[in-house]
């Protein structure tokens, strides 16, 4: 049985007891009440008053053995916290502990009442004896009233006294010691949250400040240790890996569009975009290695998405990795489109990139067989990406995409190939060779 099982077992035995003691001074009263059957309302005076006069003595019985049953707090204990370095500090070390007041109170009136009955000892009976004349003039005031009250505020006194001095000692430091250590365990459990959060924010920091050092250049790639990067950013937070995607994201992305016009206004420096966006690859690796149960889908496929895009626009791309991302993306997003009540337009631009790294990797040391595989994938991406009608700029703008099919469809005769993929057909009919 638990600590709680046995307080509440050794409480309701306890009730038992009060109640059963209880009960038989009311049996008694209502006995006595009985004698004034005859006359009803001197009857219900005598019950009301003898109630009031067992309730009276029971109050001040009970408040005295509360008095004396009033358990010790124990300071003998060391309280000065472990976990605290007072190497710098003085000896004096501040200890908060319980109020004691209640304590000391009890204690000086429990002094004061022993103190004034020892005094007093030899005029109790006759103050007892004055009580109980008193008394007894509302219990009928009939020879046997006296004796009748006498026994009454004994018994009521005797009972309260020994019911609030167990009742004090039995739950009362059952109830301060649960509460002192409910206190401290909270204690302890602040400690342990507030350290969690200072070891979080460490290694936020580092995690921040590593990522910082590689897109900035402090850091060169042949100095990135792909694995110890994935375990700092690994324990760093979820708020922190959205910083760290948005900061290699937006370096990615300025860099492309930096790198497309210096190329259109054949410019030349230092260094060009592509070798930006090769800084950016680590990271969003890190972040794809990072992705745990816990990760949202639109989180995933963020990461994944960003680590296709890097990779195929770095300075040395690798463009069968780059596919297989944008295929893990692409599989994230379908499967959101597919459980969501609101089916939004799906913009191909995964595809669209996912076309160009096909391309790029189609040549002439495949075989013919892989060579068609490869054309037909490059075709279904690009129907897709066509079914949405604002990607046709894009498509258009795109040299390599335009070179290719330009390249594998010249004429008329060319398009047989293309009867399942009617909107590449139209394409090339309406835009491409307009455009030539």
């Amino acid at each position: 049985m638990s600590t709680r099982d046995i307080q509440l077992s050794e409480f309701s035995k306890y009730l038992n007891y009060f109640i059963s003691l209880i009960s038989v001074g009311f049996v008694g009263l209502l006995c006595y009440s009985v004698q004034f059957y005859l006359y009803p309302t001197q009857a219900l005076s005598v019950f009301s008053i003898g109630l009031m006069v067992i309730l009276s003595s029971l109050v001040v019985g009970i408040f005295i053995g509360f008095l004396f049953g009033i358990p010790r707090t124990n300071f003998n204990k060391e309280l000065k916290p472990n976990n605290i370095d007072t190497s710098n500090q003085s000896d004096e070390y501040p200890i908060y502990q319980p109020n004691t007041n209640l304590e000391q109170i009890s204690d000086w009136l429990t002094k004061i009442l022993v103190g004034i009955g020892l005094t007093q000892l030899n005029k109790i009976p006759q103050n007892v004896e004055n009580l109980a004349n008193y008394f007894s003039q509302g219990l009928g005031d009939t020879p046997s009233s006296k004796s009748f009250t006498f026994a009454l505020l004994t018994y009521f006194f005797v009972t309260g006294f020994i019911s609030g001095y167990l009742g004090t000692r039995l739950f009362l430091a059952f109830a301060l010691r649960t509460v002192d250590t409910y206190t401290s365990n909270l204690k302890d459990k602040i400690e342990e949250v507030d350290n969690k959060f200072k070891t979080q924010a460490e290694r936020d920091a580092k995690a921040l400040s590593r990522v910082s050092e590689i897109l900035s250049g402090a850091l060169e790639l042949k100095e990135i240790q792909q694995e110890q990067l994935d375990q700092i950013v690994s324990s760093a937070s979820d708020t922190t890996k959205i910083n760290i995607w948005y900061q290699a994201h937006e370096t990615r992305r300025l860099s492309f569009q930096l790198d497309k016009i210096k190329s259109e206004a054949k410019l030349s420096g230092e260094e060009d975009g592509k070798y930006r966006i090769s800084r950016t690859v680590p990271v969003f690796r890190a972040l794809v290695n990072s992705i745990n149960n816990q990760t949202q889908p639109e989180i995933r496929e963020r990461y994944h998405a960003e680590l296709g895009y890097a990779l195929k626009d770095q300075k040395y791309p690798n463009f069968k990795e780059s596919i297989r991302e944008l295929d893990q993306a692409i599989e994230i997003r379908d499967q959101k489109l597919f459980f969501a009540e609101d089916k939004k337009e799906i913009y191909p631009w995964y595809e669209f990139n996912k076309s160009i790294c096909l391309i790029s990797i189609d040549n002439s040391e495949h075989s013919n067989e892989e060579q068609e595989n490869l054309r037909n994938q490059i075709l279904r991406n690009l129907e897709f990406s066509l079914a949405n009608e604002r990607m046709k700029n894009n498509i258009l703008a795109d040299s390599l995409i335009c070179n290719w099919l330009s390249s594998n469809f010249k004429n008329s005769n060319s398009l047989d190939l293309l009867k399942n993929y009617s909107k590449v057909e139209e394409f090339i009919k309406n835009e491409l060779w307009k455009k030539e």
